[in-house]
Order: C-alpha cells, then sequence, then structure tokens
C-alpha cells in the first residue's frame, strides 16, 4: 500500500511557535512528500483545502492551538473541497488546545511530529484513528453555520475572558492557565459565594431535542462531542442518545464548590442534585438568550431575534496517539 500525501499547516503565531519553528522544520528536512504551509492571518483557508484536495492530501497535520483547528473545520465542511475529509493530526502548540486534549499526539515537540510522520510512511494511521461529530451552530439566518468541537455560554464565555485577560497575562497557559482558573473562581465562589464570582447569570431559554426547558439565569452551558476537555475533566453525564453531550448549570449554582469533583470527574450517572445541575445527550439543541458565546475559543453572538441551533451529523477523523 501507498502511504498517504501528507499537508502540515503551521500557524507562526501560535504560543509555542512564536519564538520559532526550527525543530519542525529540523523534522521535516529529509523527509520527501510533505509540505508545510504557514499560515497567515487572512489567509483563505478554503482555497489551501480546494489545493489540499487537489494534491490529494490524505493526511493533514496542524500545528496551532485550537483557533487554527477551528478555522480548518469550518473550511472541511464549507468549502467541501474533499470528497471525504483526511484525517486531522493535532500538534497543540497554541495557548489552548482543548480539542487536542481529547483527539490530540498526546505530545507538542518535534519528537511527537516525528513518531507521527514515521507511522505515516509506514502506512500505519489508520489504526490510530478516532472519529468525532462535529458541532454545526447556527446562529444567524444570513451566514452559514460555524463548525467546531465545543460550544460555551454564561460561565464558560465568562471564564475564557477571565483566562485570557487575568491568567494568560501572569504568562500561565495551557493546563496551568486551565487550572489557574478553575482555582480562581472556585476560590471565590467559597470566599464570597456562588453569586459573587463575576460568571454566569445570563437568561438563557433551552429546548433539547424538541422539548423546552424553560427560560431562566444560567450559571454555565456547555455543548461539546469530545469525550474529554481540559485538566482530562469530563462535565458531562447521562450520555446515551445523541451525539452532544450537553450540560447546564442554573444561576446561582448552589453547591458549585461541594460538587465541584464530582461534576468534573464522575462516572457516566451522578448524584448530583437537579436543579442547579443537570446533563444529558442531544441531538439537536435551541438556545435563546442576546448575549456572547464561545466555539472553541472564538467568539459570537446571535443575530438579533435569531436562536442559537446546534445539531452534530458531520463527522471528522483524527489521530490519536498516546504517549
Amino acid at each position: 500500500m501507498t502511504a498517504p500525501k501528507i499537508a502540515l499547516i503551521s500557524n507562526p503565531l501560535s504560543e509555542r511557535n512564536r519564538a520559532g519553528m526550527a525543530d519542525i522544520e529540523a523534522c521535516l528536512a529529509g523527509r520527501r512528500g510533505i509540505e508545510h504551509i504557514r499560515f497567515e492571518p487572512g489567509m483563505d483557508l478554503r482555497a489551501v483545502l480546494a489545493g489540499l484536495a487537489a494534491r490529494e492530501c490524505g493526511l493533514l497535520i496542524l500545528n496551532s492551538g485550537d483557533g487554527l483547528v477551528h478555522g480548518v473545520l469550518g473550511a472541511l465542511f464549507l468549502g467541501a473541497a474533499f470528497e471525504r475529509p483526511p484525517p486531522l493530526a493535532l500538534l497543540p502548540r497554541g495557548m489552548t488546545n482543548m480539542t487536542a486534549a481529547d483527539v490530540g499526539l498526546g505530545g507538542r515537540d518535534a519528537g511527537t511530529l516525528a513518531r507521527l510522520l514515521d507511522i505515516a510512511a509506514r502506512d500505519d494511521v489508520e489504526r490510530h484513528l478516532v472519529r468525532r461529530r462535529v458541532l454545526k451552530v447556527d446562529y444567524d439566518p444570513a451566514l452559514p453555520g460555524e463548525r467546531g468541537m465545543f460550544f460555551g455560554a454564561a460561565g464558560i464565555y465568562d471564564g475564557i475572558h477571565l483566562c485570557t485577560g487575568n491568567i494568560h497575562t501572569r504568562g500561565l497557559t495551557g493546563s496551568w492557565a486551565s487550572t489557574a482558573t478553575l482555582f480562581t473562581v472556585l476560590g471565590r465562589a467559597l470566599l464570597r459565594g456562588v453569586e459573587a464570582i463575576g460568571i454566569g447569570g445570563a437568561e438563557i431559554g433551552v429546548t433539547v431535542d424538541g422539548e423546552f426547558e424553560g427560560s431562566r439565569p444560567r450559571a454555565m452551558v456547555l455543548a461539546t462531542t469530545l469525550d474529554r476537555m481540559v485538566l482530562s475533566s469530563r462535565p458531562f453525564w447521562n450520555n446515551g442518545g445523541g451525539p452532544i453531550h450537553f450540560t447546564v448549570v442554573d444561576h446561582p449554582a448552589v453547591g458549585l464548590v461541594r460538587h465541584s469533583r464530582q461534576l468534573l470527574y464522575g462516572g457516566r450517572t451522578r448524584d448530583l442534585p437537579d436543579p442547579p445541575f443537570r446533563s444529558t445527550a442531544a441531538g439537536r439543541l435551541e438556545l435563546r438568550f442576546d448575549t456572547p458565546f464561545t466555539i472553541d475559543g472564538e467568539f459570537f453572538r446571535a443575530a438579533p431575534g435569531a436562536p442559537v441551533v446546534i445539531t452534530a451529523a458531520e463527522q471528522v477523523q483524527y489521530v490519536k496517539l498516546r504517549r
């Protein structure tokens, strides 16, 4: 059998690439048949992928963080250049790497890249593939739906702002930043009370698979098709049925500190009070609110009067390596 044609898209502005990519270039030196593309702001990813499809790319490596992964997912499904999207391999070198925490290569150095390329040279990629559904988020009738792996609103959006505004500016990135953000929120809840932690509280109407579940203040709303998130957490349970893990926490999140371990790391069924904690599997979500939300760390806002509709009919394969 013939090894797949490989393309590597690198974002030089990603956190761990800013000092240069000499280690990546050295890894590629002497290896034939690997196309290296340096992403630049404003680059038309649909055109890039159309070119790769024409050249029969069979493995696409992303040396970046969540931002480029989000952009490539959108370009793959909106551009539809590939009859079948090639497997994606995520080398997590960004400020945040949520998707790679679940379906990444298990490392971010040149040695990890070399290991992947050796596997591809042996045409042994297939046994390392995992499938994940891709979220499609429609929020504006005038725009095509955004694709991504993670959606968050209310406290999730606020928490990302806390992380980027206060935590990253102190030099903490990746899992360290996520840890610092988590302990900041829990510390505020413990010392000041859950109503004074400074996140959440947006009024959000929720409809799950056609069943309206009410509109009330929410501390946190998240939807994802990932199996694990940052810090190896699994803040979702009752996972039978639809492909979307959906968790909502009402505001105020009474018992947040007491139940935080079970909320993040419990099993498929959890002894959590409902309300304020609820999690389910869904095929279609419809949310109504007028505050911003996040998809893979990028920020959006629904058109006036438009609902946010989340589905997950499409899927992509990732190369997942274990250390």
